[in-house]
């Protein structure tokens, strides 16, 4: 919701570490950073990699409000992170973005590729997707689009 009362697209995500402490957090910037590489995820993993080494993170767990796109999918693959978690799926975000115009024709699969790292990623998802879809709901409410 930070990212969406901020101005932008309602998507965010945390890093974890292997104690269970948030290490850091990071909000989509595309609109007001008027940069289309601005998602959450990639945002996050530039602070992350700025602190520490990739072996470092093999141990922390990436939390995404929505399973992470194409871009961020293989940011997070280079990125040495061990574990991702995400609320939403795309295919879920797709049917109530779907008066819109994606980038994308059909949603994204991430375990398409991440179910091919040596060393193995642990992936988790959707969960809780119906409340990962409320900020999705709200923007589309408050920019006059009907949501599915």
């Amino acid at each position: 919701m930070a990212s969406l009362n901020g101005g932008d697209l309602p998507f965010g995500a945390i890093l974890v570490g292997v104690d269970g402490a948030v290490l850091l957090e990071a909000q989509q910037t595309v609109v007001r950073g008027r940069d289309p590489l601005g998602h959450a995820e990639t945002n996050l993993l530039r602070m992350a990699l700025a602190r520490w080494r990739r072996e470092e993170l093999g141990g922390c767990t990436l939390y995404s409000s929505t399973e992470p796109c194409p871009m961020c999918t293989g940011a997070i693959a280079w990125s040495g992170v061990g574990r991702l978690v995400f609320g939403a799926s795309q295919s879920a975000m797709y049917a109530v973005w779907a008066d819109t115009s994606p980038r994308f024709k059909h949603a994204w699969d991430c375990r398409s590729l991440l179910d091919h790292l040596a060393p193995p990623m642990t992936v988790a998802g959707p969960i809780l997707e119906d409340e990962a879809l409320v900020p999705h709901r709200l923007h589309l409410q408050q920019t006059r689009l009907t949501p599915q």
